[in-house]
Parts: C-alpha cells; structure tokens; sequence
C-alpha cells in the first residue's frame, strides 16, 4: 500500500511538472512571437513616418475601413500613420476639436456636420470623401408589448432613446416629421452618448414602457436579437438622409494636400 501510494504521489508530481513546462515554454514561444513581430514592425522596409494624421471617429462598423489593418499598411508604405481617435460619439467634442485645429480630420454624417456649423456659426472644414450612405445600419428598435408600431409613439408617455447631434437623433427627427404623432411630448429626446450606452438602457428597461431606442450596428443587431425586440424603422427606409463622410479643417487642405490626397486615394 506504501509503494502504490508512493508511486501515485510521484506520478502525480511528474504530470504537474510537465504543465509548468508546458505553460513556460507556450509564454516564451509566446513572448518571442510578440517581440518578433515588433522587431519586424519597427525595422521593416515601409520606411521612416513621414506625417502622422489624427481622424476622430466612433465604433460604427461603416467607418471599419479607417481602422483597417489594410489601410494603415497602405499608409505606411507612404509614410503616413493613421491614428483613429474614438470619441464615443460626442459629435459636439468632435467638432470642437476640428474646429480648434485639434485635429485635422474626422468622420461626420453630413447632418451632423451641417448641425454643428448652424450652431456655431462656422464652416471649418470641407468634405473631401463619402465613405457610405447607411441602409439598414442605423434603426429604430423597440420591444414588442411596449411600442409595437412607430403610431404607438403617438403617447404622452412615450419616449425615444438617442445619441443627440447624431445620426439617431436625426432619424428619430425624420419619423417624427413624417408620421402624425401630435402626443408625443416636447422632451421626447433621452440622451445617451453613443449606440453602446443607448444598448444598455435599452437591456434595463421594462419591455411595456412605450420607449423607442435609435442605434447602429453592431448595436442595432444585437438588439434586434433580444426576446420581444424588433426594428420598427430602419435607415434603408429613408434612402439619402444618412450619408457618412471624411472633413479635412480647410487649412490642412491648404497645407497638406499631399498627405490628404494619400489619404483619400
């Protein structure tokens, strides 16, 4: 009995041994792959950054193209880093940083662009390219037992979830213009920054009270998916009220048209 047990115990120190080694010699491969490929980023053949251009954006799949790793190798391979700031869609500090000359570029739905200039009276920068026109990646979900048509919005009650000076507001505007709702109350709008933050209070909330939630994907997706949930109204419904585009501050047109026009190619 004294030997089997013995046997057991060195069997036992044997396996537990062989898993440290393994989990060793797997972090130092490991270790070596990530050095590796640092050492083959910082020495390779794209050649000295020549400009590094900032461009505020958000987390909205239709502006993936910018966070590419295609792209910023196509870049570098020019001599320019593409640094994609995400700003979480506060379109209000988005365009204060262009406007101050914070940044250079950055992404806006031509309403947004437009509704900033109004606000501030200024016009600091230019688009130079259209990256989409959403249909479908922008929408109007609900629960089911709460509002289970855009007429049941018609509610003094009732109340629409949406990132403000954004595409969401926007298209909630445009329902709001285009169907009959005169009991919808004037503080209809609850603010949320961003698609993420409209999602979470779109999980918390009780699935009879008559409340509207405006994402975009992956958000809008997501959504969709939950028990009771639907899409009341998407962006493919209103061709040409939602088109993304890339601005450039008029003095980086003026100063860098080279870097810009690398860019945009």
């Amino acid at each position: 009995m004294a030997i089997e047990t013995t046997a057991r115990r060195r069997l036992t120190a044997v396996f537990v041994w062989l898993i440290v080694v393994g989990i060793g010699v797997g972090g130092y491969a490991f270790y070596r792959r990530v050095t590796r490929e640092k050492l083959t980023e910082a020495t390779g053949s794209q050649g000295p950054v020549k400009a590094e251009v900032v461009v505020r954006a958000d987390s909205f799949s239709g502006y993936s193209i910018l966070r590419s790793a295609t792209m910023k190798d196509l870049l570098r391979e020019q001599g320019i880093k593409l640094v994609v700031e995400d700003d979480q869609a506060d379109y209000a500090a988005r365009f204060k940083a262009l406007r101050s000359g914070e940044v250079p570029l950055a992404v806006f739905p031509i309403n947004s662009l437009i509704d900033g200039c109004a606000r501030t009276g200024e016009s600091p920068a230019s688009i130079v390219l259209v990256i989409d026109e959403t249909k479908g990646a922008d929408a109007i979900v609900a629960y089911d037992s709460g509002v289970k048509t855009i007429q049941d919005l018609n509610h003094a009650k009732a109340r629409i979830v949406a990132t403000p000076n954004s595409p969401s507001e926007y298209l909630a505007r445009v329902v709001i213009a285009d169907f009959h709702l005169p009991l919808l109350p004037e503080d209809w709008l609850v603010k949320a920054n961003g698609a993420g933050k409209v999602y979470k209070k779109f999980l918390g909330a009780s699935k009879t009270d008559p409340t509207a939630y405006v994402l975009w994907e992956p958000y809008v997706s997501k959504a969709a998916a939950r028990p009771g949930a639907h899409v009341l109204l998407g962006s493919e419904k209103l061709r040409g009220h939602i088109v993304d585009t890339l601005v450039a501050r008029r003095e980086f047109i003026r100063e860098r048209r080279d870097v810009l026009g690398v860019i945009v190619r």
